[in-house]
């Protein structure tokens, strides 16, 4: 879905865009630095799960909510 944006209107009234959900980069950051340090497991959460030769389907149950995923992970071993 496309949709247009006038930047005047946004700067105007203070308007930004956020990532999806809210979350930003820092936030992914954090949350990977927690699991690589053991205070956060996330495997409960894991709905799908995907080769690395995957990637594009997994992308795909993503976008088109296949199987309705919460946390997709991809294996590259």
């Amino acid at each position: 879905e496309t949709i247009s944006l006038v930047y005047g209107d946004m700067r105007v009234r203070d308007l930004a865009i956020g990532s999806s959900n809210g979350f930003e980069r820092r936030d992914a950051l954090d949350i990977l630095a927690m699991m690589a340090a053991g205070r956060y497991d996330a495997a409960p959460m894991i709905t799908h799960r995907r080769g690395l030769a995957q990637i594009n389907e997994a992308v795909d149950d993503i976008d088109e909510r296949r199987g309705n995923p919460m946390l997709v992970a991809i294996e590259v071993a």
